[in-house]
This record gives C-alpha cells, sequence and structure tokens, in this order.
C-alpha cells in the first residue's frame, strides 16, 4: 500500500472506504483458499451500476440479448432469463435464438422486470410486467416454443425482412457444437453451450498418474439433461471405457435416473457444477477400472512363475510329490504344469499349502507345501532345483499387452527361449 502512495493513490479496503470516489477500493483475494472472490464480484457490480450505468447502456441498432436459462416461474410458466446488452427490446418483437435443431423464430409474449425489496408482497410476486426495456438489463422474456433453446448463446431481434436472413445466419452458427466429435468414445453434455465446450476442452488435455495423454474419444456431445436415449446410446458400446455419461451443471430426467439405478445398468453418470471434480471423478474411476481389468485378466492367463525347491523339505517322493519351496519370482497356481530350465515337463500342480492353509496360488517370496503330481523326485527333478510354469504358446501375446513386473518379463522370455529350441516360431 506505500508504494500506491508514493504514486499518489489513495488505496484503503473496500469495508472501510465511505467515499469511493476519493478511494481505491482493496479486495483481498486467495486463489489458494478461495476467498475474496465474491467481495470482488461485488464490489466490481456495485461500481460498474453506481458510475457506469450510462456508459454501460447500447440502445442504438437491433436489440441482442445473452440466454442465461430457461425455467418454470411460478405464475409466469416457462420463461428465459436474459441479459439484454444491446438495444431496446419490445413486447411482440420477432426474435431469433439458437435450438439443437437450428434457428427458432418467434415472438415476445411477455416480457418481467425484478421487482424491488420493498415492493414485494410475497415470494411469488417478484416481476412487473413490461412492454419496454433498454440495453443493459437483466429480464425474463415468455414466448411460444422456448423449451429447446442453447443457454449461452444470443437471442436476436429481427427488425426488418431485409435483415431477417442475416440474422438466421449468425443463428445458425451458434447453433453449430464447435467439439469435434469421434466415432466412438463417451458422451458429455452440460446446460449451456459454453459449458459443454469447456469441459470437452478439459478432457481433451487429461493426462494418466504417468503424464501420458489420455486421449479421450468423445462419441456425442448435447446440451440438456441425460434421457433415456443417452444412457441407451452409452449402453451399447462393447468397450467399458466408453459407457459413459458426463455432465457438466446438467441433470438427469427421472426416468432415465430410475434406469441408471437399476441393477442391470453398466452405464457410469459423473456430474458435477465443477469441472475439476467431474476430472477428477472421472480419471479416479478410469484407474480403477484399469486395475480391475488387469486384475480380471490375469486371472484369465497363465502367468510366468519360477520356483526352486527347498533342500532337505521333501516330505513325499511320488504319488504325488510333495516339496517345500520358495517362489523366486511370478506367481504358480494349482493346476498349472511345470517345466524344468532344460525344456523338460515336471509334472502339474494339484495343490499348495501354507501350514494348515490351503491356498490356490503363491507369489513371489513365499515359501509353502506343493503337491506335484506325474513326477517322482529323484528322477529328472529332485533338491535345488528350479521349476518353471509352462506357459501355453496362445497366452504369450496376451501377456505382452499386460502390465507385468520386470521379473516376469524375465521369466517369460526364458520359457520362450526354452521352447524357441525346438520351434522358432512359438509363441509369436
Amino acid at each position: 500500500m506505500g508504494q500506491f502512495g508514493e504514486q499518489e493513490f489513495n488505496l484503503e479496503r473496500y469495508d472501510k472506504i465511505s467515499d469511493f470516489t476519493k478511494n481505491i477500493a482493496l479486495v483481498p483475494c486467495s486463489a489458494k483458499e478461495g476467498e475474496g472472490i465474491q467481495d470482488l464480484l461485488t464490489v466490481t457490480i456495485g461500481l460498474a451500476e453506481k458510475f457506469l450505468a450510462e456508459q454501460l447502456g447500447d440502445i442504438e441498432g437491433s436489440a441482442e440479448a445473452t440466454v442465461l436459462e430457461m425455467k418454470e416461474e411460478r405464475g409466469l410458466g416457462k420463461t428465459l432469463d436474459i441479459i439484454l446488452h444491446r438495444g431496446t427490446l419490445n413486447k411482440g418483437d420477432e426474435i431469433a435464438v439458437a435450438t439443437p435443431n437450428g434457428p427458432l423464430v418467434t415472438r415476445i409474449k411477455g416480457m418481467f422486470s425484478p421487482r424491488g425489496m420493498s415492493e414485494m408482497r410475497d415470494a411469488g410476486d417478484r416481476w412487473d410486467s413490461v412492454d419496454t426495456v433498454n440495453a443493459a438489463a437483466g429480464l425474463k422474456l415468455s414466448a411460444p416454443d422456448i423449451e429447446s433453446i442453447l443457454a449461452g448463446t444470443t437471442l436476436r431481434v429481427i427488425p426488418n425482412d431485409a435483415s431477417r436472413d442475416e440474422i438466421l445466419g449468425m443463428t445458425g452458427l451458434e447453433c453449430e457444437i464447435s467439439i469435434d466429435l469421434d466415432e466412438e468414445g463417451i458422451a458429455i453434455k452440460a446446460d449451456t453451450l459454453g459449458g459443454l465446450e469447456a469441459l470437452a476442452f478439459e478432457l481433451r488435455g487429461m493426462k494418466n498418474s504417468r503424464g501420458e495423454p489420455r486421449e479421450i474419444k468423445i462419441r456425442s456431445a448435447t446440451i440438456g439433461p441425460i434421457t433415456r436415449k443417452d444412457i441407451r446410446s452409452a449402453a451399447v458400446s462393447e468397450d467399458p471405457f466408453e459407457k459413459v455419461i458426463l455432465t457438466f451443471s446438467s441433470g438427469v430426467l427421472a426416468e432415465a435416473q430410475a434406469e441408471l439405478d437399476s441393477d442391470d445398468c453398466d452405464v457410469l453418470h459423473i456430474g458435477s457444477d465443477i469441472i475439476y471434480h467431474i476430472l477428477e471423478g472421472y480419471d479416479e474411476w478410469i484407474e480403477k477400472t484399469e486395475k480391475r481389468l488387469a486384475e480380471e485378466s490375469r486371472e484369465n492367463v497363465i502367468h510366468p512363475g519360477r520356483i526352486i525347491i527347498l533342500e532337505d523339505h521333501i516330505f513325499r517322493r511320488s504319488g504325488p510329490a510333495v516339496v517345500g519351496v520358495r517362489v523366486l519370482g511370478g506367481r504358480i497356481q494349482v493346476g498349472q504344469r511345470l517345466l524344468t530350465v532344460g525344456g523338460d515337463r515336471a509334472g502339474r500342480v494339484k495343490s499348495i499349502r501354507d501350514g494348515d492353509h490351503v491356498l490356490s496360488e503363491a507369489k513371489q517370496g513365499d515359501e509353502l507345501a506343493v503337491a506335484i503330481e506325474g513326477i517322482t523326485i529323484g528322477r529328472g527333478v529332485d533338491e535345488e532345483d528350479v521349476l518353471l510354469v509352462d506357459v501355453p504358446a496362445s497366452h504369450v501375446r496376451k501377456l505382452r499387452k499386460l502390465n507385468m513386473s520386470v521379473i516376469e518379463e524375465e521369466i517369460l522370455n526364458e520359457i520362450i527361449a526354452i521352447h524357441r529350441r525346438d520351434d522358432h516360431f512359438w509363441g509369436r
């Protein structure tokens, strides 16, 4: 503040100023804590209303307004909330507005300006009917067929037939969503065109935990609440990562919500009024789903594993042989066939026990008892021998696509090398 004073600026905290013509308002803000923004907006709006009213007025030319939203108002029916920022709007004016199906031409049936608090008799008595409004002003208007108007677009008055085509052309451009869509991908929805484009932009820039682009594909981008049609379009995808609908400040129709809540619905919906909450939820779901699918894939594919038969841990030599082993790397599971490092078959894992506990698999570092049928200890297999899981050739390509550990890859390469002594194309 001292530096401002040196430049002959009178700076004071906004809540201590009695005359804003003599002092510059200081509004403390913190982006980290998210504080002060509301105060800053309040001060800015208040100063604009007090000192810039005449400069903000723009009553020349054809009227233009920004559509905020369409809502049901008690006593008025379906209305549009708009900000008139240019020209003069009159009851009965012909207007052009943007919809998903192209420009819509309709007429203003009624206009309503907000009533001051001191004039309000009850909660439902908040609006005064007006015939003319000059920019800049916020108001409601009613008109036929306004249900599908796109929020965030421009409402334009058609003053005469000569300008009709030009105005419809400009409105038509706003009907087109400037988002590149893919043949496959997720669906996104928002309550405004700007919100939809912002969500798409953020999704395109998403990265995984390793800093690599997620390359999110977007199949559908539309305005409005989720419908049953949206859910069924997502449900037909064969890719589980594409059975997703993300919504920014957009609701869900009752019948669509019932379908989402049903037990047989596998479509995911993530929605919020804050884009970054959507991105965080979506990213977390992707991570969990990738992990779950990887685990399921691992269960369906025979993984490489390496064990060593421990010295002085021969409990039975055959029928089946029962020996103590240490898992040196990877994993072994009941039912898997084993292989010696020389390439000879070494029986099949019949059971795995750790004390009194019967297990279905053992992982790296485990020491336990394994029953192996089809071998006799001392005949081809003995104490301190290393055995490998005999991975089928058809599983090699699947394993290459999984996120194996370094030691699992090493064991797999050893198994491949053993088999390719006899078959050069094994596992290709």
